[in-house]
């Protein structure tokens, strides 16, 4: 696999030969070679962690390797270059290591939690403005210093603060709320112990916890008016302050100038990726369609902006004092949109790609979009090895790739003279293209695959571009009233065009097919049925022809196995949610819930905590046979399940016991365990997220007492019992 090229020879005879070479793509793309060390040091480290001395030792050993080869295999020159090179991507593979260690906050022996004890004073600097959610203001905070009452010593960690939303300052008593006081760069004070950010624990949900650690946040913590004081100290964030303001002016020339809720908190999202005006309907229509790229800050945007500066500055290239202007400038203002958009990972990693193919074309060199994919690539890892784990990463990635690899062989399948006819043809291959590897990518992740990705993105992504356009134009007309004004609701009336039409598009029962569920290894073979498949299609060789039919039919069988597992599975299930009660009794592909309503109207609450679990487990509603309900007893798989949610009185018989396998607790109901107890034979206890704290404990201390197991969902998640 690689490219050809045609080489012309002249020859005695004056007759030009054409020789056909075929080129690996790994030595077309050098930094190919050196990505795949990198990522298979970065998954070693992290699920098989080595000490830093032990990384330490073997890049000593393979540095010494590099020295003393050339001289031992001296006279083996055909040899010596494959022995440098294993030895260089070992190097690199240890680099890898060394950068998840570097990069683990767990690792620094200065972190916070080294030092969290009981009353524990700390002293902190507001890294963000304030965030408002429902009920409490979110910002995060640096750690500086922690004091334990004697002596003050030097702490790092960053953590989540959330104020009360209508908490004050100490000693302030004008009614103005928090946001008002603190800002960004004050340090604050607060004595209040820290909490370890958690999982919610339910099947199928997202790894939280991991997900904040590589941002390096492990914990948060709820501050009230008597928890913190603000010292007066300020920390001058020059370029982030320069930055924030760039962020508020352009949020208020948008809601100044763009009629519309839903219009502004669209426009907020595409120009500078600003979300939390977005409404979630309307975000879930993007989803559902397909074309939740164009609300999220990605390389399409960036592309354009490329695509527009190199333009506006092609007149330059031509003369030899001028030449560095366009690569200078493309470089500048892309990074300059970067950082005022809060340098996002989709955001960054394009900026990154379109820096290296503008320093590839000012050198004069034809750039390989391979090497620039791998090039990117690996400096992003290198900044941030966690990246790898990042969605958004994968996809953009595998959307890119795709494109490179799909998108001319579709196109060439039909031949349209009609100019504007082949515009539109070329924008379908591109978008049907950018699909083919990031389907097995949707699906694992997303569980869902968008139907209408076509229509949608025909009209959204053009649509899309005149609008950041017009934004664009709004910021630099901004000083003028009547010319913003007119370019507000120019631009507003091409949101409002956007939103109906993606909203009519995820009306249709079938824009999306949704509860997709597959396993890691059915992805990965899914991945290798679309590679030997393309192989096939494009070289017409019977060896991937018949790879591909083996990978389908490993995938079948994997199918096969996973379904048959689902048929036999038979558990109970106690989700968390805070302030809820949530329980599935699960037999086979069905399920019969018990809980609150409102987690399964509420969309995002069914989304987040109870959708996950079920397309796991591949169930859909349905009574199962074996459940027997005489609230608030249920008997299922023979096990006696006892669901408390409001006061109940049972009085002992005088006979034996009756046992109960699970005791579920909720909605803190007025009952004492050691009065149960006495009733029945109770083996599980489990408290959910409906209950307060207090109680919970008391529940945890009289089943320590009678030495029955118990299962607080808010630390330990969701409890989960296999009756099978």
């Amino acid at each position: 696999p690689g490219c050809r090229m045609d080489i012309a020879v002249n020859n005695p005879r004056k007759q030009t030969v054409h020789y056909t070479i075929n080129i690996p793509v790994w030595k077309q793309a050098p930094f190919l070679r050196l990505l795949v060390p990198l990522i298979a040091g970065i998954l070693l480290q992290w699920h098989f962690p080595l000490s830093l001395v032990t990384i330490q030792r073997y890049v000593a050993g393979i540095l010494l390797l590099l020295v003393l080869f050339p001289l031992i295999f001296k006279k083996q020159y055909l040899l010596l270059p494959q022995i440098n090179g294993i030895n260089i991507m070992l190097l690199v593979l240890f680099a890898g290591c060394w950068l998840v260690n570097r990069n683990d906050v767990r690792n620094n022996p200065q972190h916070i939690a080294q030092y969290i004890q009981p009353g524990m004073s700390m002293r902190a600097v507001i890294s963000e403005p304030l965030t408002p959610k429902e009920k409490s203001y979110k910002t995060l905070a640096r750690i500086i210093s922690v004091y334990d009452g004697k002596h003050e010593v030097s702490a790092t960690g960053t953590i989540f603060l959330y104020f009360r939303k209508d908490s004050l300052l100490p000693n302030v008593h004008d009614g103005l709320p928090a946001e008002a006081f603190v800002k960004a760069g004050d340090e604050i004070v607060f004595s209040k112990p820290l909490q370890e950010i958690r999982n919610n624990g339910n099947p199928g949900g997202m790894n939280y916890q991991r997900y904040c650690l590589f941002q390096g946040i492990t914990h948060q913590v709820f501050l009230q008016p008597k928890d913190f004081l603000v010292t007066g100290r300020t920390t001058p964030f020059w370029l982030n302050r320069l930055l924030w303001r760039v962020r508020d002016f352009t949020l208020n020339i948008i809601r100044k100038y763009i009629p519309g809720t839903k219009e502004q908190g669209v426009a907020e999202a595409l120009i500078i990726g600003y979300r939390n005006d977005m409404d979630r309907e309307l975000t879930q229509a993007y989803s559902n369609t397909g074309a939740v790229h164009v609300i999220a800050i990605s390389g399409m945007h960036l592309g354009l902006i490329y695509v527009m500066v190199m333009l506006l500055f092609k007149p330059f290239s031509g003369k030899k004092m001028t030449r560095w202007l366009k690569p200078v400038s493309a470089i500048s203002i892309l990074w300059l949109f970067t950082l005022v958009a809060g340098a996002a990972p989709s955001i960054l990693r394009s900026a990154v790609m379109f820096t290296c193919i503008a320093i590839a074309e000012s050198m004069g060199r034809r750039t390989n979009i391979y090497n620039t994919l791998a090039a990117s690539a690996f400096i992003l890892l290198c900044i941030n090895p966690f990246s790898l784990w990042d969605v958004g990463f994968r996809l953009s990635y595998a959307a890119v790739l795709s494109i490179v690899i799909f998108m001319k062989p579709i196109y060439q399948l039909f031949t349209i003279k009609n100019k504007w006819l082949d515009y539109f043809w070329k924008l379908n291959a591109v978008t049907l293209s950018a699909q083919i590897l990031t389907l097995p990518v949707v699906v694992f992740h997303f569980h869902q695959f968008p139907n209408l990705f076509l229509i949608a993105n025909i009209v959204a992504v053009p649509l899309s571009g005149f609008i950041l356009a017009a934004e664009l134009a709004l910021l630099v007309f901004s000083f003028f009233p009547f010319l913003a004004m007119l370019i507000g609701k120019v631009t507003g009336g091409m949101i409002f065009l956007l939103n109906f039409f993606i909203e009519w598009c995820s009306r249709f029962s079938f824009a999306v097919t949704d509860r997709l569920q597959m396993n890691g290894w059915e992805c990965v073979c899914l991945f290798l049925i679309i590679i030997f498949a393309a192989r096939w299609l494009f070289l017409r060789t019977s060896n991937f022809f018949i790879g591909t039919i083996c990978c389908i039919f490993i995938f079948g069988l994997l199918r096969l196995y996973a379904r048959t597992g689902q048929q036999l599975q038979r558990r109970i299930i106690v989700y968390h949610i805070p302030g809820q009660q949530a329980v599935d009794f699960v037999s086979g592909r069905h399920y019969f819930y018990r809980g609150n309503e409102t987690v399964q109207s509420d969309p995002f609450l069914y989304n987040f905590h109870l959708k996950p679990s079920r397309v796991q487990f591949n169930i859909t509603k349905d009574v199962p046979e074996q459940l027997s309900v005489h609230h608030p007893f249920y008997f299922f798989e023979q096990q006696c399940i006892l669901l408390l949610d409001s006061a109940y009185r049972f009085v002992p018989n005088g006979q034996q016991r009756v046992t109960v396998n699970l005791l579920v607790l909720s909605h803190n109901p007025r009952i004492y365990l050691k009065q149960q107890a006495a009733v029945f034979n109770i083996k599980q206890v489990v408290a959910d997220g409906s209950n307060p704290l207090w109680k919970i404990k008391l529940w945890k201390e009289d089943c320590d007492s009678l030495r029955i197991p118990f299962h607080q969902t808010g630390t330990q998640g969701a409890f989960v019992l296999n009756c099978r």
